[in-house]
């Protein structure tokens, strides 16, 4: 099901940035107060991924929200990686009707950024810890 929300330009810029030149680690996208395009709330330039766990804890733990994160981490054997990283956060304390429009835009946002690596949906903060989006990576390596 497909809400009719339409993704920005300047996500779809904001995505480029963080894909090909690293220039942010995480980029924030909500839906408009109008419900017709989904937009740029909040770009990062550097944020560990312990950081970006802090901040959907504490400014988004109740609100649907998308992230894209440049998720970085240490092989085993010492090699360093990066995976871009989807997050899909509707919260289980968000209200039903913003949990409908979320869910029902996130193919389009997903449509339109090529190159996502990891995807994670989340309902509480435990889907979202540190360790799960690791075990995701290390199953690509």
């Amino acid at each position: 099901m497909s809400s009719g929300i339409k993704v920005s330009p300047e996500v779809k810029e904001a995505y480029e940035e963080l894909q090909s030149g690293h220039k942010y680690h995480t980029l924030v996208f909500k839906i408009n107060d109008a419900k017709t395009e989904i937009e740029v709330e909040r770009k990062v330039e550097t944020q560990s991924y312990e950081e970006f766990y802090e901040m959907v804890k504490t400014e988004y733990k109740d609100v649907p929200r998308y992230f894209i994160h440049d998720f970085r981490y240490t092989l085993d054997e010492g090699g360093k990686r990066s995976k871009v990283t989807f997050i899909h956060w509707v919260p289980d304390t968000s209200k039903i009707g913003q949990k409908m429009v979320a869910a029902s835009s996130k193919d389009a946002v997903k449509k339109d950024l090529k190159g996502i690596a990891i995807e994670v949906q989340g309902t509480d903060l435990d889907e979202i810890h540190h360790s799960e989006v690791l075990a995701k990576a290390q199953k690509g390596k």
